[in-house]
Parts: C-alpha cells; structure tokens; sequence
C-alpha cells in the first residue's frame, strides 16, 4: 500500500485542483456487533491523472477493505466526485479488532483496539501516515494549500460518551477526528459509559431516607410542644 500512497501522493500534488475525500466509519451496537464502511472519493481530474501516470487506482481503493469478510464495495457518483464505497457487517468488536490488526501493513491504522463490555465501550487507535505520503508532503510543502483533501474518521459507540479527543461531532452524537495531511500521527480516543439515562435508583434511597428522617422530626417535635399541656391537665386532674 505504501507504492501506492507514494503514487497517489506524487500525482496530486502536481494537480493544483484535485479533489480527495476519505473516510472511515463505525458503528457499533451495545452488544459490540456493527457495521464499517469506508468510501473514498476522487474528482474526474484526479482520477484521470492518476490514470495517466500510471498510478493503481483500483488497487488503492480496493485496500480499503481491511480483508473483512463478507465485504461489498460499490461506487456512486456525486458531481464530479466519483465515490468507491466498502462496507461490511461484525458480529462483536473482537472480531473486528483482530481483522484490523491483522492487517495493519494494508490500512492506515498503527494501532486499533475496540473493546464493548456490560459497562460501556471504548476506542484507542492512532493513524500514522505512510512514511512516503510524509515525505511526498515535505518535499512539496508549498503546495500542499492548494490541494482540496480531507480525510476523516467516524465513531459511533453505545452509551453516553464521557471521555474523548475527538475534533468533533455529529448530528446524531458520532465522533469526528480529522485526519490533516501535515499531520504525521492521530491518536483516537473515546469511552463510553452505559447507565447515563438508567432509574436513579441512590437518589430514590436518599430522598427516602431524608423524607423518613423528616416525618420522625415532626412527631418528635409536635410531642416536645404538647407536653407542657398535657402535664398542666394531667397535674390539674389530680387536684
């Protein structure tokens, strides 16, 4: 995959007015099974450069199947941006963190660990691109604010989210991290945690407590004033 980073990298740095997109989604459920995609997209001159200096395009985009079993890809075509487009199904996150390991000379992740228990869900990953995609970016620094390239990657994890270091997120509370070509590393980190919208079952303990505590202070207090009555009537009884 590396030849063909340094491919693509070298042709669209000499195409001032390319058009790249990336990105790379999960989506997992709270028994730890989901879904990833990854589509990438290139507009019709970037296609037709890489095409002409002889560049692998298929064999780029094909890559991004992480050797997941049972994968599908398809393209579809958004103005000018042609989209290859990669999906499969996991039956727990597991599965999905030893295919990914397992092939880590072939996808962009140094490290990927996705872990789903009964308490919550947590991500820890880093991407690190390829060191002639690094180089190629060095070399041709100056251009590189010319180029329309952006590459993201897309969580979504069960439960409440209480730790992150995601760039942002979206509409329906999935994790963004941007991937920035002048970025060499980009750690990813999320938690989750289950039980956010649970009964609240200590507050229910305590306010019974309190209300119990409450209704003893009143009886005690209502005796406390009555007893100076009830001793004149009882002493004037006796008289």
């Amino acid at each position: 995959m590396t030849r063909r980073w340094r491919s693509f990298c070298a042709v669209a740095l000499l195409i001032a007015s390319c058009r790249a997109e990336a990105t790379v989604r999960l989506d997992i459920e709270e028994d730890g099974s989901g879904r990833y995609s990854a589509e990438v997209g290139f507009d019709e001159e970037l296609r037709q450069g890489l095409a002409q200096f002889g560049a692998d395009v298929e064999g780029l985009l094909s890559s991004f199947d992480f050797g997941i079993p049972g994968s599908t890809a398809n393209e579809r075509v958004e103005g000018d941006m042609t989209f290859s487009v990669v999906t499969a199904s996991f039956a727990d996150a597991n599965e999905l963190t030893t295919i990914i390991e397992s092939s880590l000379a072939e996808n962009p992740f140094e490290t990927f660990t996705v872990e789903v228990d009964e308490e919550g869900a947590r991500i820890d990953a880093v991407v690190e691109l390829p060191p002639a995609v690094r180089q190629s970016v060095a070399d041709n620094a100056d251009l590189i604010g010319n180029l329309d390239v952006s590459a993201t990657v897309v969580v979504d994890l069960p439960g409440t989210v209480s730790e992150a270091n995601a760039t942002s997120s979206g509409p329906d509370g999935e994790l963004i991290w941007d991937l920035p070509l002048t970025a060499e590393r980009i750690e990813i980190h999320a938690v989750t945690t289950y039980g956010g919208t649970s009964f609240p079952w200590a507050l229910l303990v305590v306010a019974v407590v309190a209300g119990a505590l409450l209704v003893l202070w009143l009886v005690w207090d209502r005796r406390q004033r009555h007893a100076p009555a009830e001793a004149i009537r009882q002493a004037s009884g006796e008289d």
